[in-house]
């Protein structure tokens, strides 16, 4: 039976999702368990899956403590778009973002509602070894969790929150205009917001106690090509932020960091299936910045505008509004 719900809702949690049934009861069990006394809502913002993702929200309506809604986010293939009809169709004053397959902690709304008290973006950290048994968690460098935990920064450029584990006021996410659209496929859609937020005069800070279990890439090759991906995005980024301080490497320095890597810690092949592990998702990365630098500079180092998110906006927003209307 569907327990009694309050309509008004002060915090909206949005979860982009596709294909993801298997995994997201996960992440709404760690939702029904939040210690908050905050009204919260989910949105559960389905990009198109295939699976049975329908019927899992649809069985988990009827016992979640928390209102529950599945939006059609499938318009256009990506999580940048997913997340900004997600935050079109809630209702909250602050709206709050994970991913299906992790799982948020007891205190992760209430972590970040502490933080957005005297802040306009917040975000969390992510801790590894709830979700990944495996090696996978031993394969990248994590930073401890504790009070003093802070935003990871590109280049001493300026701090940025993963899309996985992310809090705002609404009121920056539409002057924003979301989250850029164009950069779905490339990747570095949470740096480009976050650095977007600040460039604009928003505040951003940490919320230690808004803590998410993450879920790994299972297999070398996945974590291997995810830390690839991780770095070749910033050739775009690069002809964005350039001219605001965000210093483009060097191809000289990439080159010799990709060499570096490959051969001279090659050694490392002969310590064992961890030390292989390591290097190998080292060197990804290297190639990654590598092959970044040559995007960014055979297009001319040019200074490329942060898109069309006010109009991507205004065209979600009015069709949210539109649906809306005829419910």
């Amino acid at each position: 039976m569907t327990p009694d719900l309050p309509e008004a809702v002060r915090v909206s949690v949005v979860i982009p999702t596709y294909n993801a049934a298997s995994v997201l009861p996960q992440q709404l069990e760690a939702l029904a368990h939040q210690t908050t006394v905050e009204p919260f809502e989910v949105v559960v913002s389905d990009n198109g899956s295939t699976d049975d993702l329908a019927s899992v929200v649809a069985d988990w309506k009827q016992r979640a403590p928390y209102p529950l809604h599945q939006v059609d986010a499938s318009g256009r293939q990506g999580v940048s778009h997913a997340r900004n009809v997600g935050v079109l169709a809630s209702k909250g004053e602050l709206v709050l973002v994970c991913d299906a397959d992790d799982a948020v902690h007891s205190g992760w709304i209430d972590g970040h509602v502490a933080a957005l008290a005297s802040a306009d973006v917040t975000g969390g950290p992510t801790e590894v070894e709830t979700l990944n048994p495996g090696p996978e968690r031993l394969w990248r460098e994590f930073p401890p969790i504790d009070d003093d935990w802070k935003l990871p920064e590109e280049r001493a450029f300026l701090p940025w929150i993963t899309g996985a584990n992310f809090g705002a006021r609404r009121m920056v996410i539409d002057t924003l205009g979301g989250w850029d659209e164009n950069l779905d496929g490339l990747g570095g859609d949470d740096l480009d917001f976050s650095w977007r937020a600040q460039l604009a005069g928003f505040t951003i800070a940490a919320a230690p106690s808004a803590v998410v279990s993450y879920r790994l890439r299972p297999g070398l090759r996945a974590t291997a090509r995810q830390v690839y991906h991780y770095t070749v995005c910033l050739a775009p980024l690069w002809e964005r932020f350039a001219a605001d301080g965000l210093p483009p490497a060097k191809m000289r320095r990439a080159a010799a960091a990709l060499v570096h890597m490959v051969f001279r810690r090659a050694h490392h092949l002969g310590r064992g299936e961890l030390a292989r592990a390591r290097w190998l998702v080292n060197v990804a990365s290297a190639y990654g910045v590598f092959v970044a630098v040559i995007r960014y500079n055979v297009r001319g180092r040019r200074r490329v505008p942060h898109g069309d998110t006010a109009r991507n906006w205004a065209s979600l927003k009015s069709s949210s509004d539109a649906d809306r209307r005829m419910g």
